[in-house]
C-alpha cells in the first residue's frame, strides 16, 4: 500500500477532526462561528472550562509537532467572543447565487454502460451508440461502493443540510444513517468552507454505515466523496478537481483505478475481477467519467452479476449490520 503524506494543515485538520469527535462522545456540544472565518471559532456547550483545557493541550501539541508553523490560538472562558450575525458573510468570496436553496439538487441517475441478466427494468441502459462513446477514448474509472447516496450542502443560515436521494436525512431518518448527524459536526468547518457561499456547490458521496451486498472491513471513514456539484452553471467537477478540493481536508474519496483509454468494451467487463480497496474480494463494479476541460461529460457505470443478485437479501430486510473502520 503506497503510504500518504498529508501537508501540515490536513495533519491540524485531522487532528482537530478526531478531538471534536471525542468531546461530542462526552456530550459536548459545538456551535460552529462560519463569520470568523478564515479562523476556525465555534461556541462550546458544555463544560467549558474543562474543554479549554483540552484544547490547549492540543494547541501545544500541534504546535510541537509542526515546530510552530501551525499556531492555535485558545480564545474562552471569560474572555470576550464575538458573536456571529444571524446571517453570515460567506467564507468564500463569491456571491451567493439565488440558487433556490430550499430545494434538494438530486443526484442524477447513472445508466449501466451495458445490459445484462441482473439489470432489472427500472434501470437506465445506454444505447450502443452513447456506450460507444466510452471506448477509445480517455476515461477516469472509479470504485463503485455500495451504500447510500448522499448529498450534503448549506442552506441559508450556515446549516450543513443532507439528502438522500430526493429527500432530506439524519442519523434518525433510517437505521443506516446512524453516526451521520455526529459526522458532519466533527467535518463541520471543512464543510463550510468547502461549501460556502450557501446553496452554490453540493458534496456527492456514498454513506457506508450499513452493510448492503458487500461487508467492508477496512473503510476510512463511512462517507467517501466522489463528486461536487455547481449549481450556478449545473456542472460536475472532473474528478482532478474535486480530489484537489479536497486534499486539504480529511474528507475521503472513493479510488480512482485509472485515468485511461479502454479499447473496447470488453476491457471495462474485465475491470470487474478488480480487488476492492475496502475488502479481501473485487469492487462492487466500476464508474466510468468523461471528462472535459475540467468537468464531466458524461458517467456510466458497470456492475457485478452476482452482486446484483444479491440485493434482494438487501440488508433492510434482516437488520443492520456495521462496515468496519480501518485508519
Amino acid at each position: 500500500m503506497t503510504e500518504t503524506k498529508w501537508t501540515l494543515s490536513q495533519q491540524l485538520k485531522w487532528k482537530l477532526a478526531k478531538w471534536l469527535r471525542d468531546l461530542t462522545k462526552n456530550g459536548v456540544e459545538l456551535d460552529p462561528m462560519p463569520s470568523m472565518a478564515p479562523t476556525l471559532c465555534f461556541g462550546i456547550l458544555g463544560d467549558v472550562m474543562a474543554t479549554q483545557t483540552q484544547m490547549e493541550t492540543f494547541a501545544t501539541a500541534i504546535a510541537t509537532e509542526s515546530h510552530d508553523a501551525i499556531r492555535v490560538q485558545v480564545v474562552g472562558g471569560s474572555m470576550p467572543i464575538p458573536q456571529p450575525a444571524r446571517r453570515a458573510t460567506p467564507v468564500s468570496s463569491e456571491a451567493a447565487p439565488d440558487l433556490g436553496h430550499g430545494t434538494l439538487p438530486k443526484f442524477p441517475r447513472t445508466r449501466h454502460l451495458l445490459p445484462s441478466g441482473g439489470v432489472t427494468r427500472d434501470d437506465l441502459v445506454l444505447d450502443p451508440l452513447d456506450a460507444g462513446r466510452f471506448v477509445q477514448t480517455r476515461v477516469t474509472i472509479q470504485e463503485k461502493v455500495d451504500g447510500a447516496n448522499l448529498g450534503l450542502f448549506l442552506n441559508d443560515d450556515f446549516a450543513i443540510v443532507a439528502q438522500n436521494r430526493s429527500h432530506f436525512c439524519n442519523s434518525s431518518t433510517a437505521p443506516q444513517f446512524k453516526g451521520l448527524d455526529i459526522w458532519i459536526q466533527v467535518h463541520q468547518f471543512e464543510l463550510i468552507e468547502l461549501l460556502s457561499p450557501p446553496g452554490r456547490y453540493v458534496l456527492y458521496g456514498e454513506w457506508l454505515f450499513a452493510q448492503h451486498s458487500i461487508g467492508y472491513s477496512r473503510l476510512p471513514s463511512y462517507f467517501l466523496a466522489f463528486d461536487i456539484l455547481d449549481r450556478a452553471d449545473n456542472t460536475f467537477w472532473s474528478v482532478e478537481r474535486v480530489t484537489e478540493r479536497l486534499e486539504e481536508t480529511s474528507i475521503h474519496m472513493v479510488p480512482t483505478l485509472s485515468t485511461t483509454t479502454v479499447a473496447d468494451l470488453d476491457g471495462y467487463q474485465r475491470l470487474l475481477e478488480t480487488p476492492s480497496a475496502f475488502y479481501d474480494g473485487p469492487v462492487e463494479g466500476i464508474v466510468i467519467r468523461r471528462e472535459e476541460d475540467g468537468v464531466l461529460v458524461d458517467r456510466a457505470k458497470l456492475v457485478r452479476d452476482d452482486f446484483i443478485q444479491e440485493i434482494g437479501d438487501h440488508w433492510a430486510k434482516k437488520g443492520v449490520v456495521k462496515n468496519q473502520l480501518h485508519f
